[in-house]
């Protein structure tokens, strides 16, 4: 309490001193007419009523609904005067109860005692001795005058203390006071003024007065439990929320460390590929100048042409693969490109003791790249080749259509690839070919066939070979009525060239 304003210590007192005086002049009229069988009822039950508070919130405010207010109601006009000591007793025991500190707990019994002399006093300037309570115009005025006098002074009593301690102008705190009121706290107090005017005609009714208040106890209870789930969902969902965005966060950090790790393992190789062809051009270039034999000098020079052709190839390579977005699509007969393709490497295939073995079915046209497309062919057919045995083996190319969507699928009998390789089989210089491998040719597959909205997928194991599945779209996303075959392209390309 010393903590407190010198303003606020001499109010507190202040009230406690009228609270007092408001005791003793009601304790002789106690002492001389008090029904004490009824008085200790009712104050146990206001105890009991007063002590369970359901908190819950209505509108932006916090509101702690009790019985008490009904009890207080009912008490006013079957109490009278002696209803301050009821409400005085009880309040103080409750306050006990909750461990209050000391001047908090007197005020609030202070509070309430000056309250409940209010409204007694103004319920006998309105109260018909000779009527039941609120059964008239006269007392309908004497509820609604107590009611408002209930709230009217607890609202100032509470706001000048809270004024006082914190300073605030006591206008905006007597403001801020009287907004929270709500509907909800006019709920009991009807039900207190029933369980008078019961109490005055028949005393039995009082038993569905008392069960309507145990009802609204429960469904207080069940308000406050409802919010609380309504609250912890909302909880859940702004640490869902929260969560959710930190995933993002941080798949979106290990995407780009991906792609950072990826650079470096593009650059690295990169730089790795090319550095051997650089030095094996200035080697050869350093022996051609040390000799004076022509056929040396025109050996280095021919092993110098060879790296720089491979470098060619490579930079090619590079390129496409940094180009995949660039392509034309036409209405395209694929069964058509994948026989092109296998007529130009037929003789490889038959060099290699290759057997290739058709297994087609008829396909729509679709749009596509053709020669996009070839490309992807020729190096899915090229790896199938060299990784036969030197004795050959089997290349089964099959075509279907299945869902709208077209499959082609190459599958050999090679030495197929370890498990290790096969999860990183498409990243740029992985190559199961040495130094005669670059290790762009499935990432450049990867890359045209994602360009097409299609998928490319690897099944193999060691010594059971390796089958490559291509799944594309049907599109019709080109000219409509326009189809052109290979040969189509091939002459259209040729006359092109030769300026027809």
């Amino acid at each position: 309490m010393y903590t407190l304003p010198v303003a606020a210590r001499v109010y507190l007192v202040c009230t406690w001193l009228c609270a007092l005086a408001i005791i003793a002049s009601v304790v002789p009229a106690l002492l001389q007419e008090a029904q004490w069988l009824w008085l200790l009822i009712w104050l146990i039950a206001f105890s009991v009523s007063d002590y369970f508070a359901v908190a819950f919130d209505v509108g932006e405010s916090s509101v702690g609904m009790t019985l008490a207010e009904a009890l207080l109601i009912f008490l006013v006009p079957t109490a009278g005067f002696e209803s301050i000591i009821i409400v005085a007793c009880a309040t103080f025991f409750v306050e006990a109860l909750q461990r209050r500190v000391w001047y908090r707990a007197l005020f609030n019994v202070a509070q309430r005692v000056i309250v409940v002399f209010a409204m007694v006093a103004t319920y006998q300037v309105f109260h018909d001795p000779a009527a039941i309570p609120f059964s008239s115009v006269s007392e309908t005025f004497a509820f609604m005058a107590i009611s408002l006098i209930h709230y009217a002074i607890n609202t100032i009593l509470v706001g000048t203390v809270v004024a006082l301690a914190t300073r605030a102008p006591i206008t905006s705190v007597y403001k801020q006071s009287y907004r929270p009121v709500q509907w909800i706290h006019l709920l009991t107090l009807p039900i207190g003024a029933l369980m008078a005017a019961h109490w005055a005609s028949n005393r039995w009714l009082l038993i569905f007065d008392v069960l309507v208040l145990l009802i609204a106890q429960r469904s207080f209870l069940a308000v406050a439990q409802l919010q609380q789930e309504s609250q912890r969902r909302h909880e859940l969902a702004d640490e869902r929320g929260r969560l959710l965005e930190e995933l993002r966060v941080r798949q979106e950090d290990l995407i780009r460390s991906s792609k950072l790790a990826a650079l470096g393992t593009f650059s690295s190789g990169i730089a790795h590929e090319l550095g051997n062809l650089l030095s094996a051009v200035i080697g050869q270039t350093q022996l051609g100048l040390l000799t004076n034999d022509r056929e040396e000098m025109r050996e280095s020079l021919q092993n110098t042409l060879k790296a720089c052709q491979r470098g060619r190839t490579i930079t090619k390579e590079l390129l496409t693969f940094a180009r995949q977005g660039e392509n034309q699509r036409i209405m395209t007969q694929l069964q058509e490109v994948i026989e092109d393709t296998l007529l130009m490497t037929q003789h490889d295939f038959e060099q290699a003791q290759v057997q290739v073995v058709r297994q087609f079915q008829p396909l729509p046209p679709t749009a596509c790249d053709p020669g996009q497309i070839m490309q992807v062919l020729l190096n899915l057919l090229t790896n199938a080749r060299d990784a036969m045995p030197p004795s050959g083996g089997q290349i089964i190319v099959s075509t279907r259509c299945e869902a709208e969507r077209i499959v082609m699928t190459i599958a050999d009998t090679g030495s197929g690839m370890p498990p290790d390789l096969l999860e990183k089989v498409f990243e740029p210089f992985v190559t199961t070919k040495g130094a005669q491998g670059t290790g762009l040719g499935l990432a450049i597959c990867y890359g045209i066939i994602t360009n097409h909205k299609g998928d490319i997928r690897v099944v193999s194991a060691p010594g059971q070979g390796t089958t490559m599945t291509i799944t594309l779209p049907v599109s019709e996303q080109a000219e409509p009525g326009i189809v052109l075959s290979q040969q189509d392209i091939l002459r259209l390309e040729t006359a092109e060239a030769l300026g027809v």
